[in-house]
């Protein structure tokens, strides 16, 4: 074995040409997949970033049966009589904490948003966080609702704010107006366990003092803790499961933990991980499948390439193995030498892909707009395993059917060193064509996709929304996290409504509890008449509330009947404008005015009017069934301010922080143009039609090289056929149009066999499509006219050199 190495060290020495392009090409594909896995593994199962992580759970709570529960943050979370209760009797545990991200404001010369978490007491013991300075609370400071009112700050939060000045403890910083005394500040290291790093950290116990959401801490069926235990030595996650999972089925009868004894808990047990709930995976293992698959296939064509660049190398080497077979070496030896080059050379290219897999995800998640991400991209044995593992298969991937042909000659052919007579067919041209076709099929198939989400995308930035999007800016206070009441709330909202109607070049403004392209809003609701008990008939449908004006600052049209009216908006009165898609949906050639339809409140809603269909959940598509209702600023409903102004205003945005902040400091705000959330909405389309493409022009880059190589080994190789034809009168032209024609069929073959297998699987794109269709004519017929013009251009350069043979020095070389 070590003299195997020695020589296949030896070979890839003397041919350094050849070893850094295959090198190079390995290490693109090997690590474009790695670095993929790698980013996957970091999201989904990486161990959480925390002193001894060993041994840590996720537990999930789901539900099946008869069940009725309010989905604050997700469905596997659980409530906080629920989290006591498994913490009380979850004896397969050491410890349990629940904790919840939030957003809180902290007071200053401005007022600013930041990521905050809600934690039990036992929250930093049992993950054995440490500080820098300070301390952190214990379990019994924090027995109490409101006993705690401490915070530990983040070290990064503490340098960016404080200056890393370190006589912070013991000051108080206003949260949510509240004053809260820094208790201590988090050791560099410790970034907690959620996604996104938290700047502070405060008691769960504080959260009614600071949210002014009365009553979580006391409901009994309400999703909205993300719970993590650290398992008891020598208990397993399926032990652990068994066990709480007999504590849910016993409190599904308690009462005081559900209301809704009818509902059947399941409770499972993961490994400690940043997401990997049922409901995370169920969204989240379609895209990753979708982005395997692609650097999969890009491996492929890596794979491919490489071979031909090997049967290319092996057919210099045709003498050399003859001889040996000759001497006695059999053929099995000659794989084995001839595989641990393959191996020598993918595993060189492994390691020069570790670059690349450090790489990819960080510039990946660098693309991702928002705070920073509480995610470790540094290799462990886990990413080195499957780097290693991939390189092993690519080795033989690209170097067994190479290494079967070249042992398979002709040893009388060979010793008689006639490999290239006039008539014979070229050794291994089946083989080599084989794999350009598979180059230019993988190369179809990813391009489709890139031109499709490309495609997609434009359509969704010039596609007409329904309503206007240029010079349309959004002003979000918070207000309920500055604790204003009901006439606080109303006055604020009134004074900013005059002062920014009142700056000149505003057209207009309104208010909305939805902007669009930012989220939605929805709730059941049905026709009438209908029963409270029958549920049988109802739709899922968005809702909107808006002020009167909204629809004539936002150039929403009605189709018919009239606008909300202000006294309408000041009474309350349950009245509604439906979209067009909701009037078809729910009253199909009738006359929608006057028609009443309920959503669960006391009284049915009335339609006064129907509104065109407009795109604000996503930019290209035209929302389902919406409703809107009229709004206007009482405490309880986050408003949003819209502000339409004349075109050229570039310095809009920066009065409305002005005046914003005048009018209260203390209130966090945000302001974006309708620009920047279509362009925050169609951020995850844009990092996969970036990475689409990426990788489709990665393997057209292989299927030119790939096909330019067999053609020009295909003109070396037909020297002598190319000179007889010469000179028997065959002109140049035909030569060159002849292997012209041979490159252009391989590319015919693996277009044809693209078109099916694109035709098959584009669909898994459709939500990236913005209602462009997977088999989009321009996207089809335009990828097909790329890769005929690459086949041309690859295949004319070893043609032009094949006509301008000599006969006579083609006839002597033989």
């Amino acid at each position: 074995m070590l003299s195997d190495l020695r020589f296949a060290f030896r070979q890839l020495l003397k041919n350094p040409g050849f070893t850094v392009v295959a090198v190079l090409t390995l290490a693109l594909g090997i690590g474009a997949n790695a670095g993929i896995f790698s980013l996957l593994y970091a999201i989904v199962w990486r161990p959480l970033p925390v002193k001894d992580p060993v041994g840590l759970v996720n537990l999930h709570q789901g539900f099946s049966g008869k069940n009725a529960r309010y989905i604050y943050h997700g469905l596997y979370r659980v409530s906080y009589p629920e989290y006591l209760n498994y913490r009380d009797r979850g004896a397969a545990v050491a410890d349990l904490i629940a904790f919840e991200e939030s957003k809180l404001t902290v007071g200053g010369a401005e007022a600013s948003k930041l990521n905050a978490v809600f934690a039990t007491g036992n929250y930093f013991s049992m993950l054995g966080a440490t500080t820098e300075l300070g301390r952190t609370w214990s379990a019994a400071e924090c027995a109490a609702p409101g006993a705690c009112p401490f915070a530990v700050l983040s070290y990064d939060f503490w340098q960016r704010q404080f200056g890393g000045d370190r006589g912070v403890i013991g000051r108080t910083i206003s949260l949510n107006r509240q004053p809260i005394t820094i208790l201590g500040i988090a050791a560099r290291d410790f970034r907690g366990v959620d996604i996104t790093v938290p700047d502070v950290w405060v008691p769960l116990l504080m959260r009614e003092q600071l949210v002014p959401e009365p009553g979580q801490l006391t409901a009994r069926d309400f999703s909205w803790l993300r719970v993590i235990g650290r398992l008891k030595p020598g208990v397993s996650a399926a032990q652990a499961r068994q066990a709480f999972n007999l504590i849910a089925a016993q409190s599904d009868l308690d009462a005081t933990i559900t209301s809704h004894p009818e509902r059947k808990s399941n409770v499972q047990i993961k490994p400690g991980a940043f997401f990997n709930s049922p409901e995370e995976l169920g969204h989240g293992l379609p895209i990753a499948a979708v982005a395997m698959t692609m650097v999969g296939l890009v491996l492929l064509a890596v794979c491919a390439n490489v071979s031909n660049l090997f049967l290319a190398r092996a057919s210099v080497r045709r003498r050399e193995i003859g001889v040996r077979l000759a001497l006695g070496a059999s053929r099995g030896r000659l794989v084995r030498q001839l595989l641990t080059e393959s191996f020598l050379l993918s595993a060189v290219a492994g390691i020069a892909a570790l670059g690349v897999v450090m790489a990819l995800p960080r510039l990946w998640v660098a693309w991702i707009p928002g705070p920073p991400i509480n995610l470790s991209f540094t290799p462990n044995a886990v990413v080195l395993g499957y780097c290693a593992t991939v390189s092993l298969l690519a080795g033989i991937g690209f170097g067994l059917a190479p290494a079967l042909q070249s042992t398979r000659l002709d040893l009388n052919s060979i010793l008689a060193a006639q490999s290239s007579l006039l008539g014979r067919r070229i050794a291994g041209a089946r083989l080599r064509h084989v794999l350009v076709v598979t180059q230019v099929t993988i190369s179809f198939v990813l391009l489709i996709a890139a031109g499709l989400l490309v495609r997609g995308l434009q359509r969704a930035l010039t596609a007409d929304l329904g309503l206007e999007r240029n010079n349309v800016f959004v002003l979000s206070p918070d207000t309920k996290a500055s604790r204003y009441d009901a006439a606080h709330t109303s006055a604020y909202y009134s004074q900013l409504y005059e002062r920014f109607n009142a700056l000149p070049g505003v057209k207009a403004v309104a208010l909305a509890a939805v902007v669009p392209f930012t989220g939605s809003r929805n709730e059941m609701a049905a026709s009438e008449p209908t029963t409270a008990a029958d549920a049988s008939g109802r739709t899922l449908v968005n809702v909107n509330l808006v002020s009167p004006n909204y629809f004539t600052t936002l150039g929403i049209g009605l189709v018919r009947g009239r606008h909300f009216t202000e006294a309408e908006a000041q009474s309350h009165l349950p009245l509604a404008i439906v979209s067009q898609a909701m009037a078809d949906r729910f009253w199909p050639g009738a006359d929608p005015i006057g028609r009443r339809f309920s959503n669960g409140d006391p009284q049915p809603y009335e339609v006064i009017g129907v509104a065109r269909n407009v795109s604000t959940l996503s930019p290209g598509q035209i929302d389902g069934p919406f409703f809107y209702r009229a709004a206007i600023p009482n405490g309880e409903i986050a408003l949003s301010l819209v502000v339409h102004a004349v075109a050229g205003r570039t310095d809009l945005t920066k009065t409305m922080r002005e005046l914003a902040t005048a009018l209260d400091p203390n209130v966090a705000f945000s302001i974006r143009s309708f620009a920047e959330n279509i362009g925050l909405a169609l951020r995850p389309a844009e990092l996969a039609a970036l990475l689409s493409g990426s990788l489709g022009l990665l393997a057209v880059g292989l299927v030119a090289v790939g096909l330019y190589g067999v053609m020009a080994y295909v003109v070396s190789q037909r020297t002598k056929e190319i000179g007889v034809r010469i000179a028997l009168g065959a002109p140049p032209a035909r030569v060159q149009r002849q292997f012209i024609a041979e490159g252009v069929r391989l590319v015919g073959i693996g277009v044809a066999i693209g078109l099916v297998l694109a035709i098959a699987s584009t669909h898994v794109l459709v939500r990236a499509l913005f209602g462009l269709s997977p088999l989009d004519p321009p996207t089809f017929s335009g990828v097909a006219a790329l890769l005929a013009t690459i086949a041309i251009v690859a295949c004319w350069l070893p043609a032009r050199k094949a006509s301008r043979v000599d006969p006579m020095e083609a006839l002597r070389h033989e």
